[in-house]
C-alpha cells in the first residue's frame, strides 16, 4: 500500500513583486564648504569698491573720492591678511605660470599704487 499525502492549498500574503535587480541608492552628504571669513572680507571690500566705482561713473551723483581711496586702502588691507594665510604663501611658492601671473599683477599694482 501506497501512503497517503494530504493536499492543502497556500495563498500568498502578499502579491508576488516582478523581479528587479536590487539597487543602492547612495547619498554623499558632505560638510558644507565654507569660505575663510577672510575670503569673505576681501569679497565683501571688493563689492564696496565695485559699487563706489559705479556710483561714481554715473553722472547723477559724484560720491567723494576720498571714500574711494578709503575703500582701495580697505580693499588692499584685505589682500594683504589673505596673503598671510599658509595656503597662499604655498601656492606662491611653487614655481608654476599661475603664480608668475600672479606675482606680475602683485608687481603691476604696487607700481600703481606708489
Amino acid at each position: 500500500m501506497a501512503p497517503s499525502f494530504g493536499r492543502s492549498i497556500s495563498f500568498p500574503l502578499s502579491p508576488a513583486r516582478a523581479s528587479r535587480p536590487a539597487r543602492h541608492a547612495r547619498s554623499i552628504s558632505l560638510p558644507a564648504c565654507r569660505s575663510h571669513p577672510l575670503l569673505a572680507h576681501l569679497q565683501a571690500q571688493t563689492a564696496a569698491a565695485r559699487a563706489w566705482a559705479t556710483a561714481s561713473a554715473s553722472a547723477s551723483s559724484s560720491p567723494s573720492p576720498s571714500t574711494g581711496l578709503a575703500l582701495i586702502d580697505a580693499l588692499h588691507a584685505a589682500l594683504a591678511e589673505l596673503l598671510l594665510l599658509p595656503e597662499p604663501q604655498a601656492a606662491v611658492r611653487r614655481p608654476s605660470a599661475a603664480s608668475d601671473r600672479l606675482l606680475d599683477a602683485f608687481l603691476l599694482l604696487a607700481d600703481a599704487h606708489r
